[in-house]
Parts: structure tokens; C-alpha cells; sequence
């Protein structure tokens, strides 16, 4: 009587043991999904935030890579590009400014506020980081969503090139060098 209530209990057990094994075993296929999903969201943020600035930068590629690109017309349409861009740059830096002043508790100090293309830049190393960070998670690196973050990543990192490469920029690095040296003298 003892061993078959015992055997019974035993069989019970394995039974949930099993279903608590099966049940984590289907879970692991939802992780999977969950990135996939946070890959897309990712993406799609990153390209909805830096639409305007890639297709600038873009049309700038073609008109370098053009086998005329030394005509008057061309010159003028980069300048124009070029000027373009710079107001994109300036316009979102006015947009965080305005943000940071709006909260009631800063969380985080604006070092970069009368910086525009050096906190530009930190914001796109950021979004550059995060993106490969991501694309880790995606199983198919060269197909489809992954492949997307991947292009993505190269234009952001062309976008990156031309702002590091900038006069403005080169200035701003120069100053802010300066800044530290003189408050590290001071003390």
C-alpha cells in the first residue's frame, strides 16, 4: 500500500519535472523572438532619427563619386548639401538644449551645450554602439534585419566621418582641449 502510493507520488513528480523542463525549453524560443523584436525597434528608431542627415549624406556620396564632380553645378549642389547638413546637425542640438531645460530634475549635466557637432558626435557613437551591440543578438547577420542594421551601421559611420571631419568640429575639440588644460592648471 505504501510503495504504490509512494510510485504514484513518484510519477506525479516526473510528470512536473517534465512539464517545468518542456515549458523552459519554449521559453528560449521566445527569447529569441523578444530580440529579433528589440533588433527591429532599434533599427527602425535609429533610421527614423537620422532619415534626413543619411539621405544628405548620401546624395554628398554620389556627387563626390561622380566622374564630373569638378563642375561649377556640382561644387555649388555639394556646398548646398554640406550647408544642409550643418543646419540638420544644429537644428537637433537646439532640439536636446530646449529638452534638457524643459525637465523639472536633470538627470544628466549638458557638457556639450555650446558644442553642437561634438555632442552630435557622442549622440551618433552612441546609436553606432547600441545598434552593434543589438545586431549581436540577430541570428542572420547578412540577410534581412541583420543585414539592414548593417547598412545602417556604415552609413551612420559615414554620417560619423563627415561630422568628425568637419572644421567646426576640429574647433570645437580644440577648445574644449584647451578648456581642460586651463581648469587642470587651476587646480
Amino acid at each position: 500500500m505504501f510503495c504504490s502510493k509512494f510510485i504514484k507520488y513518484l510519477k506525479l513528480g516526473s510528470i512536473f519535472s517534465s512539464l517545468l523542463l518542456l515549458s523552459g525549453c519554449f521559453n528560449k524560443s521566445s527569447d529569441i523572438k523578444v530580440n529579433r523584436d528589440q533588433a527591429r525597434v532599434a533599427y527602425d528608431d535609429a533610421a527614423a532619427k537620422y532619415a534626413h542627415e543619411l539621405k544628405l549624406i548620401s546624395k554628398l556620396k554620389v556627387l563626390n563619386s561622380a566622374s564630373n564632380s569638378d563642375t561649377e553645378s556640382n561644387r555649388q549642389l555639394r556646398d548646398k548639401l554640406s550647408q544642409d547638413l550643418q543646419h540638420e546637425i544644429l537644428l537637433k542640438h537646439e532640439e536636446y538644449n530646449r529638452d534638457i531645460e524643459r525637465q523639472w530634475i536633470k538627470f544628466n549635466n549638458n557638457k556639450y551645450e555650446n558644442y553642437p557637432y561634438m555632442h552630435y558626435r557622442e549622440h551618433l557613437d552612441q546609436q553606432i554602439q547600441d545598434l552593434e551591440k543589438i545586431g549581436t543578438a540577430v541570428y542572420w547577420k547578412h540577410e534581412g534585419l541583420g543585414r539592414s542594421i548593417q547598412d545602417l551601421i556604415s552609413d551612420l559611420n559615414d554620417l560619423r566621418r563627415y561630422v568628425i571631419l568637419h572644421k567646426e568640429y576640429n574647433l570645437e575639440r580644440r577648445l574644449l582641449e584647451k578648456k581642460a588644460m586651463l581648469k587642470e592648471a587651476q587646480e
